[in-house]
């Protein structure tokens, strides 16, 4: 499982429940685009990808080249 998710709640929560039931989690860079997103993606294996809105167009080229890979986009909620 790849997280690919910026700097606020929603990343801890995902990294903590993650690691609380057992799953390997790569955590990405949420600022890379192209082709080193798509190389640390390849090299983390992951089956599943995390993302929410900001981070899920940076990976739309690396999704049209991983038919297999799943990604599982969180929708993000403003804070008020």
């Amino acid at each position: 499982m790849a997280v690919l998710l910026p700097n606020r709640i929603d990343y801890v929560a995902a990294w903590y429940g993650l690691t609380k039931i057992g799953v390997a989690s790569a955590l990405i860079n949420n600022h890379l685009a192209g082709a080193p997103l798509a190389h640390c993606l390849r090299v983390a294996d992951a089956s599943h990808v995390i993302v929410d809105g900001e981070t899920a167009s940076s990976g739309a080229s690396w999704r049209s080249r991983s038919p297999s890979g799943r990604w599982v986009n969180r929708k993000a909620t403003s804070a008020t």
